[in-house]
C-alpha cells in the first residue's frame, strides 16, 4: 500500500510543477492518497505493529516536507483511530 502510495509523490511532482498551489496539492493528496490509506486501514487494524504505524507516519511526515499537505497527519496504535479521520470527523462551526 506504501509503495503504490509513494508513487504518487511523482504525480505529485509533476503536478506542482504545473503550477498547483499547496491548497490543491493538499486536495488532491486527500483524495488519491490519504483516502486510500484510511480505505484499507479498517482492514490493517489486527495486524498494526509499532512498525507499520510508524512507516505510515513518516509517509505523511514526508508529504508535509516535501509541501503536498496543509498538516502533519498521524495514525497512532493506542485507540486504533486515525488521526485524519478524527480531525475530519469533529463538526465544524
Amino acid at each position: 500500500m506504501l509503495t503504490l502510495c509513494s508513487q504518487r509523490i511523482f504525480l505529485l511532482n509533476r503536478l506542482r510543477d504545473q503550477g498547483l498551489n499547496y491548497r490543491q496539492l493538499d486536495t488532491v493528496v486527500q483524495a488519491i492518497v490519504v483516502s486510500r490509506i484510511l480505505c484499507a486501514f479498517s482492514g490493517w487494524d489486527p495486524f498494526l505493529n509499532e512498525e507499520l504505524t510508524e512507516r505510515i507516519n513518516a509517509f505523511f511526515t514526508k508529504g508535509y516536507r516535501y509541501g503536498f499537505t496543509t498538516k502533519i497527519m498521524e495514525i497512532t496504535i493506542q485507540n486504533r483511530v486515525p488521526a485524519a479521520v478524527r480531525q475530519t470527523a469533529q463538526p465544524s462551526n
